[in-house]
């Protein structure tokens, strides 16, 4: 989308600035047309860590995907996107007047957040998770405790005959529970996660029960009131 990386150029341009005149910088981004190529500007053309390995780095899918990124309270919507989980960067596929179309790896550092594939991630750094999380986390959960869901590829040496260049990993998963006093955790799967919990144990345990949750594919909508639960304070008879 020309649109995106537009405001991504003028975003580098006048970042210096911003702070001090943010209606300028408004209007800038709004009205002003740069002459320098996107690419060396705001990011670069993507290329994937490890061509030709068996499978795809990407979440969901290696199909462009429908999503919204969100930059500066500013929404750029029916962009065509992949989340490369082994290098945690959201690449565009920038389609160009000429019949081009080439995928542009984004800087990290100027997204706020995104959405895509029906998931909505935010950059950790920026959410204050600096050195706790990397890159992209989902977030899950946000009360006396918050919960965040990572997702991560990784590059399996495995040279044979069926994969010559080496393979990708299945995703994986993980849990990270900030707690009131500032301390975390770490889980690999959710039920670890409700396991910190055994106050509410019964009552997560009905809920799963009751809504049919398959925990192993439960989305943030479904583990939102589960993690309501474990929030709660516990009734005393």
């Amino acid at each position: 989308m020309q649109h995106l990386l537009s405001w991504l150029a003028c975003l580098c341009c006048v970042s210096a600035s911003w702070a001090q005149a943010p209606s300028a910088w408004t209007e800038a981004a709004s009205d002003q047309v740069y002459g320098l190529d996107d690419f060396l500007v705001n990011g670069k053309p993507y290329t994937t860590l490890h061509s030709g390995a068996k499978g795809e780095p990407f979440l969901i899918t290696a199909d462009w995907m429908e999503g919204t990124v969100f930059i500066h309270e500013h929404a750029f919507a029916n962009c065509q996107l992949r989340f490369d989980l082994e290098k945690q960067v959201l690449v565009l596929l920038q389609n160009y007047p000429d019949g081009r179309s080439i995928p542009v790896e984004l800087s990290p550092h100027l997204i706020d957040s995104f959405d895509v594939g029906g998931l909505h991630f935010l950059r950790a750094d920026h959410a204050g998770l600096t050195g706790f999380l990397p890159g992209f986390a989902e977030p899950l959960y946000r009360g006396n405790f918050q919960v965040y869901r990572t997702y991560s590829k990784h590059f399996l040496a495995n040279y044979q005959a069926s994969t010559p260049r080496g393979s990708f990993s299945k995703a994986e998963l993980r849990y990270a529970l900030h707690n009131a006093d500032g301390s975390w955790a770490y889980f690999s799967s959710v039920k670890a996660l409700f396991r910190q919990f055994p106050q509410h144990k019964k009552a997560i345990r009905k809920a799963i029960r009751d809504e049919n949750i398959p925990l192993s594919e439960a989305r943030a909508a479904d583990l939102s009131p589960l993690l309501t639960l474990c929030d709660a304070p516990v009734s005393t008879p």
